[in-house]
């Protein structure tokens, strides 16, 4: 049961992760779009 527990831990973990990614992306295109300036 522990180790089902840790496992379900894990993949939330990477749930959040996946979810961050996008938004991580986008701040990204945008610091991209901002440097050219300066």
């Amino acid at each position: 049961m522990i180790i089902l527990k840790r496992n379900l831990d894990y993949m939330e973990e990477m749930e959040d992760f996946l979810k961050a990614k996008p938004i991580l992306q986008r701040n990204l295109i945008m610091l991209e779009q901002m440097l050219p300036v300066v």
